[in-house]
């Protein structure tokens, strides 16, 4: 490769990556059938992504490769533990729906510990719900007995609340794992520490055992 140019290395090929279903995102989801990008919330496809990004830092600097496998082999380790804490966790819960008061980000998680996502909107966080998604939203609530609302630590929580209030019930925080705010970086808090809340804030609200 000549000096100066840039490679790029999609990590994630090849692996079994999820589609957008229209249903978790309520009416508002234009992106129906589109690749989810929130991959990260699947531990398993996490430690693929690992090794794969090892393999391909090896491969151009042969000299460090031990380090990057050795390095990879830490975190895979670690991940596995996550997410055999997850199944664990989330085996004996008497609600099995994640009703999110935001955008279509834990569609990989719902996946893989057998939870059903429902959102108000679809993938993209900038989009935003119509009075008739919200709607739809307190009448699924209703009929189903859920009175726990989810949302993302980095929306506003104005909608959460609204929800919540109309089914006389509560709002818990999910981390969607992509970014940290500056106080959490200054208290030394990372993805595995958000991923741990997110398991006891799903304890809670998904009234598991």
């Amino acid at each position: 490769m000549p000096p100066g140019r840039v490679k790029t290395f999609e990590a994630a090929a090849a692996l079994s990556l999820r589609e957008s279903d229209e249903a978790e995102g309520g009416e508002n989801a234009p992106d129906h059938g589109a690749l989810d990008p929130h991959v990260w919330l699947d531990f398993e496809l996490d430690v693929k992504i690992a090794e794969r990004i090892a393999d391909e830092l090896g491969r151009l600097d042969p000299a460090g490769a031990p380090v990057y496998a050795s390095n990879a082999a830490e975190l895979a380790a670690r991940l596995t533990a996550l997410d055999q804490s997850f199944r664990a966790g989330l085996a004996g819960c008497r609600g099995k729906v994640l009703v999110l008061a935001g955008h279509n980000a834990f569609g990989y998680l719902a996946r893989r510990y057998g939870l059903v996502q429902r959102a108000l909107y679809g993938l993209s966080p900038d989009a935003q719900p119509r009075p008739r998604d919200i709607m739809a939203a307190v009448d699924y609530c209703r009929k189903n007995g859920v009175r726990t609302v989810f949302s993302e630590s980095s929306d506003p929580p104005d909608l959460a609340r609204t929800l919540a209030r109309e089914i006389g019930g509560r709002v818990l925080v999910l981390h969607a794992g992509h970014n940290l705010t500056r106080d959490e970086q200054d208290r030394g808090i990372g993805f595995f520490d958000l991923m741990a809340e997110d398991l006891a804030s799903l304890r809670d609200g998904l009234g598991c055992r």
